[in-house]
């Protein structure tokens, strides 16, 4: 693998993570940093129940990860962002849905560094991972407003 393939898995692994971090923060772990969550994810992350666990620790690219979960210094704003492009309030969005949003648009908002496209493409595969083809379409479609 080629050390940008191998960079790019380590953000795309990151972002997954991200994602399920603030979700467990929202479902029973709220009590917790984030930071907390984080550390506890890492140190005992596995993609399949046949791997062993910690196995994808250093398929992580800490640093970037470390930048997505300042996000929620963000959410209101970006939260506001969002309003305008649905037809519901914002609190209604699937808990996932408005996680995967959230910080693809706050990617697109403060990591200059990767292209708008990139983005998209990253976090629209990651509600692929949970959803069916309508809620991938909206959350394209949502992403989409801002590039």
């Amino acid at each position: 693998m080629t050390k940008q393939k191998s960079k790019n898995r380590k953000r795309t692994l990151s972002r997954l993570i991200a994602v399920q971090i603030f979700y467990q923060h929202d479902f029973g772990l709220s009590e917790k940093s984030y930071d907390e969550i984080k550390k506890h994810l890492v140190e005992n992350y596995i993609l399949n129940s046949d791997d062993e666990i910690s196995s994808y620790q250093s398929e992580i690219d800490s640093q970037f990860l470390d930048k997505l979960i300042l996000a929620p210094q963000l959410f209101e704003k970006i939260d506001q962002d969002i309003a305008p492009f649905i037809n519901q309030p914002v609190s209604k969005l699937d808990k996932i849905v408005l996680h995967i949003l959230r910080l693809a648009i706050f990617e697109l908002q403060t990591l200059k560094d990767i292209p708008p496209n990139v983005v998209i493409d990253e976090y629209v595969g990651i509600a692929a991972s949970f959803f069916d083809h309508k809620k991938v379409t909206f959350v394209n479609a949502i992403l989409d407003k801002f590039k």
